[in-house]
């Protein structure tokens, strides 16, 4: 059995949002941290893995037993989602008491002697799902979509609630006559205008190199109305180096993105 570490898919999404500085609002404003109160009830989580696949739910209970055997720790509980499952360890008041057990189950070792979940991370409690499910973006049955916003959670800044996010950036493009939609992935969250077919935006072969174009003029609408892409309420600035070694600052693009089944 496979087991992808939320250590390795957390990577993956810090590196896509480059976690640079945020300027410049979209979206209808910028969204302001969350309040820094202690919570009155368990908020956070420690996620241990992701486990994919075809048979994830199976898969999924089996490693908790395994785990839960091997470990001895009798809060490790297992989510499953539609096309994965995540395994988790524990439910927290604050984010030092969840540091305290993210550290010992960092270093905690298996039979082989490695570190199965060294990058395991804090994360708000997972939630039931939200938003009306008209708008969840895998009941079209397009094949593209427009991707204009992400949200991802920020813990150690009090930043939570990402899929709430994304279902109130629907509500406000569907009020101005958008067809929105969210999307909810491991650890972010989307928020896409439209449902499109293949032939929309087909690959295509141009001097020998094979690439997708924009043929439907609703995407390249939508593209012209949200040029940059929002994350957590604000576009992503990069800064990169031009040939005159001079930096420039560049804003991430709002992206097609095959619709995920």
């Amino acid at each position: 059995m496979r087991h992808a570490t939320a250590g390795v898919i957390w990577a993956s999404v810090v590196m896509a949002l480059g976690l640079c500085g945020c300027l410049d609002e979209q979206m209808g404003g910028v969204l302001s941290l969350a309040s820094t109160t202690q919570p009155d009830h368990a908020s956070l989580t420690i996620l241990l893995c992701l486990v994919p696949g075809p048979n994830h739910v199976a898969d999924a209970e089996a490693y908790k037993d395994t785990v839960t055997k091997a470990t001895g720790w009798r809060d490790v509980y297992v989510v499953h989602e539609a096309q994965w499952s995540e395994l988790y360890r524990g439910r927290y008041l604050s984010m030092p008491q969840a540091q305290r057990d993210l550290k010992r189950t960092k270093v905690w070792r298996d039979a082989r002697g490695l570190l199965p979940f060294a990058q395991a991370l804090v994360m708000p409690l997972p939630a039931e799902q939200v938003g009306p499910p008209e708008w969840n973006l895998q009941r079209t049955s397009g094949v593209f979509t427009v991707t204009v916003a992400e949200f991802y959670d920020v813990p150690e800044a009090s930043y939570v609630g990402r899929k709430d996010f994304a279902v109130q950036s629907c509500r406000e493009l569907r009020s101005q006559g958008l067809e929105a939609y969210y999307y909810n992935g491991p650890l972010k969250s989307f928020v896409c205008i439209g449902s499109f077919p293949e032939s929309s935006y087909p690959s295509v072969n141009e001097g020998g190199t094979v690439k997708r174009i924009v043929r439907d003029q609703r995407i390249k609408t939508i593209l012209k109305r949200f040029p940059f892409l929002a994350v957590n309420g604000r576009q992503d600035i990069h800064v990169v180096e031009t040939m005159s070694g001079k930096p420039a600052r560049l804003a991430t693009s709002s992206y097609v993105m095959e619709i995920p089944r």
